[in-house]
């Protein structure tokens, strides 16, 4: 019988991680509320096999009919949490009998740690995603912007051929965090 790599396997995919405690429940539960909402953009064609989805035009679609919905960083969150499930779910379907998860696992407290202490970015976010969900690649450059003393960002991808309407583009969504105004 032919593997089930489906958007339905998939959903069944999570509940069997769970029930069998293979990835923290929370992390279950995240991913599968990442892949309810992002696949929904899928149509039953694309739906039945995950393998050769692309992620990016996925993560795309859904910004467009949901963006406003959500802010930049819970997509990028979403996008994530959709691609580590499916890779999981992938591995699994293909191999049951070598599958280890790819969730972060819980780690032991070492002498002097304080295990109730969260490890954050100063966005008050965890620091798993950091890069935005994704790896830098050796070629980008990250640009410094201090801010504010004690407060430098990163601009990270910039294009060299970025045209002035692109950049009003992610100079609007960087806008967009603001939460104070200026005196």
């Amino acid at each position: 019988m032919e593997p089930d790599y489906s958007r339905d396997a998939l959903m069944k995919f999570f509940g069997y991680l769970a029930s069998k405690g293979l990835v923290n429940s929370n992390t279950v539960a995240a991913r599968k509320a990442a892949a309810n909402k992002m696949l929904t953009v899928l149509d039953e064609n694309e739906a039945s096999d995950l393998r050769n989805l692309d992620l990016d035009k996925v993560a795309t679609q859904f910004f467009n009919l949901h963006g406003k919905e959500f802010t930049p960083d819970s997509m990028v969150t979403y996008k994530s949490r959709l691609k580590s499930g499916i890779d999981d779910f992938i591995k699994y379907t293909t191999n049951p009998a070598s599958f280890k998860p790819d969730a972060p696992r819980p780690r032991s407290p070492n002498k002097g740690d304080n295990p109730d202490a969260k490890n954050v970015n100063g966005s008050g976010e965890p620091n798993s995603n950091r890069n935005g969900g994704r790896d830098f690649q050796s070629n980008e450059t990250a640009f410094p912007i201090p801010v504010r003393p004690g407060l430098v960002v990163k601009l990270v991808g910039l294009p060299s051929d970025l045209t002035k309407k692109e950049a009003q583009r992610i100079a609007n969504v960087v806008l967009a965090f603001a939460n104070v105004e200026d005196d």
